[in-house]
């Protein structure tokens, strides 16, 4: 999420916001949300000023920093060069002096944090688990649901472990459904939990929506996944997981995350997967990214994704010949062989998304995924190289 250090804050705030701007506010407003309104001149500090007289008692106004002297100190005050936008959804935290941006209209990507408790300890895990009970972060999605003023087009859910969450995650599910049934839904999980019979019940049973399941697997044994998430008998109740999804017609993309012990075992395993897995919907071959417990364990973790085209390409012709869909994540388009282009998304989101000065040159920069932000403090997927046109015209010629 996008964070921006705020100049000052008032210790009573609502938790979420939604933001509205004061040219479209007699429009948009609505009774049960709080509103978020940014002020930025005189003219609009008297014109909010009239819509509390008027009895709107759940607008909240964030001041630009050069009207401290007009409005008191005792306010919310965002620094002149930063900038929200209307129909944001943002959280404050009064306590460190920050907003945080959870959801914009214009991203493409949009993702609800759930918990940070997991029953895996990957070696790459981005998103390092925790133990301490977050269970506010339920309540907090459900209030982030409810100040959406527009329907996305996709929202994921994540983690840690959704599952741990059991019925409570059902609810977030058909309350997105309820508001948005046109919104699709992604889950990220590791599927473990759907091989106990009560959370899969939970979770599962009637549910009124098509759910797509996201769940890595990275071996094609027991010891290969396992060492992975670092946990005994992950791989064969993952597996147990896929088959109760299977059960349930629920859509599954399979996740390969693209570190060294999933390379040296990536044909086996896209075997393994055309040949024991063939209902599932989607593979995804994923880049690492380069933060979290992949910076501690780096020897594991950072490859040359070029040195792995070969087997890249085998297993991309394994997962094809059974009609599976394919998608590569994360691994801008120079780092991977112009075969595979069709396949790569632009996949980083929104807000962890940017690119090296090296890419300006390059004439397909629209299409590619880029980097993630914090790619300086870890590593590049391999050597950039700008790509021109006419050299895709003269490969596709040769």
């Amino acid at each position: 999420m996008r964070k921006i250090k705020l100049d000052s804050v008032t210790k009573h705030t609502p938790q979420i916001f939604r933001v509205l701007n004061l040219d479209n506010l007699d429009v948009e407003w609505l009774p049960n949300q709080s509103i978020l309104v940014p002020v930025t001149n005189v003219q609009e500090v008297e014109i909010f000023d009239r819509y509390i007289q008027a009895g709107l008692d759940n607008l909240y106004p964030i001041y630009s920093s050069d009207l401290l002297d007009r409005v008191g100190v005792n306010n919310l005050f965002i620094p002149e060069q930063q900038a929200l936008k209307s129909n944001d959804v943002v959280t404050i935290d009064p306590f460190k002096k920050n907003l945080s941006v959870l959801l914009r209209a214009s991203d493409t990507h949009h993702t609800l944090f759930l918990t940070n408790r997991c029953n895996n300890y990957c070696i790459m895990c981005s998103q390092p688990p925790t133990k301490h009970d977050d269970s506010w972060l339920v309540q907090q999605a459900l209030e982030i649901i409810d100040h959406l003023s527009y329907e996305p087009m996709n929202i994921g859910l994540t983690g840690g472990e959704p599952l741990l969450l059991d019925e409570q995650l059902r609810l977030i599910i058909d309350t997105i459904h309820n508001k948005f049934p046109s919104t699709k839904i992604d889950v990220l999980t590791n599927g473990r939990l759907f091989s106990t019979p009560q959370i899969a019940e939970s979770v599962l049973s009637n549910l009124k929506t098509k759910v797509n399941w996201l769940v890595p697997l990275y071996g094609h044994a027991d010891l290969l996944h396992d060492f992975v998430v670092q946990q005994h008998s992950a791989f064969e109740e993952t597996l147990e997981g896929l088959y109760v999804l299977q059960y349930y017609e629920q859509p599954i993309q399979l996740r390969i995350v693209l570190v060294k012990p999933v390379l040296e075992n990536l044909i086996d395993l896209c075997t393994y997967i055309r040949t024991n897995l063939p209902f599932v919907n989607e593979v995804a071959l994923i880049g690492c990214e380069p933060i979290g417990f992949a910076l501690a364990n780096k020897e594991l973790s950072q490859v040359d994704i070029k040195d792995w085209w070969d087997q890249l390409n085998v297993a991309v012709d394994l997962l094809l010949s059974t009609k599976t869909r394919l998608v590569l994540m994360n691994i801008p388009l120079c780092c991977l062989p112009q075969s595979l282009w069709p396949y790569a998304a632009k996949s980083i989101s929104d807000w962890k998304n940017t690119y090296d000065d090296v890419c300006n040159s390059c004439e397909i920069k629209a299409d590619c995924c880029g980097l993630f932000n914090w790619y300086k403090s870890g590593w590049m997927p391999s050597t950039l190289s700008p790509i021109k046109l006419v050299e895709i015209m003269n490969t596709k010629n040769a």
